[in-house]
């Protein structure tokens, strides 16, 4: 079995990854993926194995859309979040909501996304209080 580079692996623990698709060109690289990802995925509710999905930018997005995913990364900071982070979650999921249903509701295509997000939005804003204590 091939080992990762122990350089490499200090780097991901450290975090150099964190913020990569929220900033400069990973923010183009972030919405082509989801395009992308839309096109060849079934449609949700389907169950997807993220390997190697860092700090789950794509599972949480995948997750929003009805999604049941499987997250799975070789490193261990991906699976500690500071707190701010942890409390940001359910902020994060929200906003990601409003997001997809603005843009699934200019996409006929995308008609069943858009209802399962409204639905899932209704969920979130019915349940905020309950998910910002957890």
């Amino acid at each position: 079995m091939k080992t990762i580079d122990k350089a490499v692996l200090a780097g991901y623990n450290a975090g150099i990854e964190r913020d990569r698709l929220r900033t400069g060109i990973g923010l183009l690289e972030f919405e082509r993926t989801k395009e992308l990802l839309l096109e060849k995925l079934p449609k949700a509710p389907a169950v997807i194995y993220d390997i190697g999905g860092a700090y789950g930018e794509y599972s949480w997005w995948l997750a929003s859309l009805g999604y049941e995913v499987h997250l799975f990364d070789m490193y261990d900071s991906v699976v500690h979040l500071t707190e701010a982070e942890q409390k940001a979650i359910p902020y994060v999921l929200l906003a990601n909501q409003f997001v997809c249903v603005a843009w699934f509701g200019e996409q006929d295509k995308y008609r069943e996304l858009l209802e399962t997000n409204k639905q899932m939005t209704r969920w979130l804003l019915e349940k905020f209080e309950e998910l910002k204590d957890i």
